[in-house]
């Protein structure tokens, strides 16, 4: 007979195995109605003076989101997590702009979100922690994939 308690951790850990295996930011990317949706959603959310443009002060919440959403330690805490923060920025600015239209943004993101879809569907299903599959994650990043050579730093 199963428990509540057992029955919520098949649900967690099915929870995690789905975003875990990319199927999801997939179906989100994949989905131009629903993506755009969530752009725009996303875009209102970040342009706190509403001029139709991010700011890279105003982008760092969206950046800070990827990070976590690719399981790194806090931006300011790590040298080499500072690394990828500020890399994930230079996608969006392009290392020079100081401002990011929606389009420019919608683009940036989905790419983002596709690589690391790709990146989660190579690694098998993990037998250990979170941590472990983020590092597993993190080894399969290449240059191709956004992830710059340790030379670039």
């Amino acid at each position: 007979m199963e428990t509540a308690e057992s029955t919520s951790s098949m649900a967690q850990q099915q929870h995690q195995q789905q975003v875990l295996d990319g199927s999801n930011i997939m179906k989100l990317a994949g989905n131009e109605e629903v993506f755009i949706s969530f752009v725009d959603h996303k875009f209102q959310e970040l342009d706190r003076d509403r001029d139709g443009k991010l700011s890279v002060k105003e982008l760092q919440p969206a950046v800070a989101d990827i990070g976590a959403a690719l399981g790194l330690p806090a931006q300011g805490s790590s040298p080499d997590s500072d690394h990828i923060y500020s890399e994930v920025l230079n996608e969006f600015t392009h290392g020079k702009q100081e401002k990011v239209s929606k389009i420019e943004f919608r683009e940036v993101l989905s790419d983002i979100l596709l690589d690391m879809a790709s990146i989660f569907s190579q690694i098998e299903s993990p037998d250990g922690s979170m941590r472990d599959f983020i590092i597993k994650a993190l080894d399969k990043l290449t240059v191709e994939q956004g992830m710059p050579p340790s030379s670039d730093s």
